[in-house]
């Protein structure tokens, strides 16, 4: 177990945790430098996996965004809810 700002979580749970946060991070380092900010789908369906699966409590953090479904109409993509969950702009 790993004592975290959330609470108690496992060693997975923080490995996915910091998976994710290393993820977006290098999405906000490319939008700051101008770099692509395209991440690779496998890595953007993991770090969704994470927020669909723990949206409720990683939101009610404080420290995120609004959680945002896929649009039915294929109007905001997995990498844009991504982006809104974790409190970013697309």
């Amino acid at each position: 177990m790993v004592d975290h700002p959330m609470g108690q979580i496992t060693g997975l749970e923080f490995l996915n945790f910091r998976i994710c946060d290393l993820v977006l991070h290098s999405w906000d380092i490319a939008r700051s430098t101008g770099g692509s900010e395209r991440i690779d789908d496998d890595l953007v369906e993991f770090v969704w996996s994470q927020f669909a699966d723990g949206a409720g409590s990683v939101l009610e953090s404080g420290h995120y965004g609004t959680y945002e479904r896929l649009g039915d109409d294929g109007s905001v993509t997995m990498m844009d809810s991504v982006l809104l969950a974790s409190g970013r702009t697309p």
